[in-house]
């Protein structure tokens, strides 16, 4: 992780740890089924004009035409066995409440997501 300790965020504390922990705990389940002993998460945040968070991991990734069809973060969509579809969408609405926006992007190889918070 990668954040100056400076920086500060203006909302509900808990929006935001909703929004890291549901990241973080899909890319445990996908690192999880990768082979490979290198497995890493990394978070940068960085302070320009808005607040930016940019969340990677390397585990499989994310299919280019889920992200740019929207529905990663529908309610019920899920690429889990057993997945209930609900952590994207309850984490969009909680960065929303920070009034902020998250999106998937696709990579080679990995997971890639950014927050935006507005200062």
């Amino acid at each position: 992780m990668d954040c100056n300790d400076d920086i500060k965020v203006v909302g509900w504390e808990e929006d935001l740890i909703i929004a890291l922990t549901n990241l973080i705990e899909n890319s445990i389940y996908w690192l999880s089924q990768k082979k490979s002993g290198d497995k890493k998460i990394s978070i940068d945040v960085i302070e320009s004009t808005d607040i930016i968070i940019h969340y990677k991991d390397n585990g499989p990734g994310i299919d280019k035409s889920i992200i740019e069809s929207g529905v990663i973060f529908e309610p019920g969509f899920s690429k889990k066995l057993e997945g209930s579809g609900l952590g994207l969408p309850i984490a969009g609405e909680a960065i929303e409440r920070l009034n902020g926006s998250i999106m998937a992007h696709h990579i080679d190889n990995g997971a890639y997501f950014t927050i935006e918070l507005k200062k």
